[in-house]
């Protein structure tokens, strides 16, 4: 499993470790099922195989105890922090078992020597790499301890030879199921982390803004601390459209947004708001930040020479501010200031930030 889900460009980490969570949650009900296969196989193969011991009485204690064991590991109630621990500890059963199945079933000749596959796939799918490495290299030292006194000593080339393809064999099963599972978990944060983005500009979405602006919103009623939202709208995208044509309205579009994108610190969120609006929440930032950092921007967006049939336009875009707690006890309270604010930047000529009035005390 890939480790750093945080790292991915465009995944928040907070809704990474969510994500991770939810992951490892699920490749443990797979690995329960897998579990009680271990002992139901076993049982299975003694009933078809009418296979008869001198002393049943340690495969039956093996058995049981492992049963037991597996009991106690699903009905206790883990905290998910513990969960990659917990695996690694059911793995380690499942490792144990299958080997003390083999010890009293022929050793290296026992019919049940497949089992191992069982745990070196689970770790595969669902440990980090260095535990799987770990747990391959142990389940290989029981295999060896698998064979008889003097056994080992007593094979031909041609046995070795199978023995150490074997082994190579439990490696190659490991390698393939982690890479396939690896893959498998890539391609599907590649298909959320485009499921939050913006196609065209590479910003958050709403879908993921909102849920991100709610988690700022409560930090800062926790900690007493500001920030402020900039609704921001490019002008004469219209006119472009109708003179140009649409690809030239995306390709204005995507530059505001790289625009955006250049002037934000990595603690701020912006997304495209819908057509040619864009929403930024500025973390810890109260008005008075807020109207330097949405000048710069401004400005720098002003700077753009976009590529037109017969020369070149500039590219302006008008800007509202509002802060919490200024202007809105809640989230939809200030985007709903900083769009009235946007809405008279517009109105006074465009090209220009406003700051958002002050609520009136008297309104609920």
């Amino acid at each position: 499993m890939t480790e750093n889900l945080s790292q991915i460009e465009g995944v928040d980490v907070e809704n990474a470790e969510q994500i991770e969570r939810q992951e490892l949650l699920c490749f443990r009900q797979t690995l329960r099922s897998i579990e009680w296969l271990l002992p139901l196989i076993v049982v299975l193969y003694f009933i078809a195989a009418d296979i008869v011991f001198a002393d049943k009485f340690p495969l039956q204690i093996s058995i049981g105890a492992y049963s037991v064991f597996l009991g106690f590991m699903q009905l206790v109630r883990w905290s998910d922090k513990n969960i990659r621990a917990i695996m690694s500890a059911e793995i380690w059963g499942m490792i144990l078992f299958v080997s003390l199945m083999l010890w009293q079933t022929g050793g290296i000749t026992s019919p049940l020597l497949s089992l191992y596959f069982f745990p070196i796939i689970a770790s595969a799918v669902s440990l980090p790499h260095k535990s799987r490495r770990k747990l391959l290299i142990i389940t290989v030292f029981c295999f060896s301890l698998a064979f008889p006194n003097g056994e080992f000593n007593a094979f031909t080339r041609r046995e070795l030879m199978a023995t150490a393809l074997l082994i190579f064999s439990f490696w190659l099963v490991s390698y393939i199921a982690a890479l396939l599972s690896d893959s498998m978990l890539e391609a599907r944060r590649k298909i959320l982390q485009l499921s939050e983005m913006d196609y065209l500009t590479g910003l958050q979405n709403m879908r993921t803004f909102l849920p991100l602006a709610r988690m700022e919103y409560e930090r800062s009623i926790r900690y007493g601390i500001p920030f402020s939202m900039l609704m921001i709208d490019a002008d004469n995208l219209k006119s472009i459209n109708e003179r140009y044509g649409h690809n030239y309205g995306s390709s204005m579009i995507r530059q505001i947004g790289e625009g955006i994108a250049r002037n934000i610190r990595v603690s701020d969120i912006a997304a495209r708001y819908g057509g040619d609006e864009f929403i930024v929440l500025l973390h810890k930032t109260d008005p008075a930040c807020a109207v330097p950092a949405a000048e710069r921007l401004r400005m720098d967006i002003e700077k753009i020479s976009f590529p037109v049939p017969g020369g070149s336009r500039s590219i302006t875009i008008s800007i509202g501010i509002a802060s919490f707690p200024d202007h809105g006890v809640r989230v939809d309270d200030i985007i709903t200031q900083a769009d009235k604010a946007l809405f008279i930047s517009k109105k006074q000529g465009k090209n220009r930030s406003t700051v958002a009035e002050p609520p009136d005390p008297g309104t609920p």
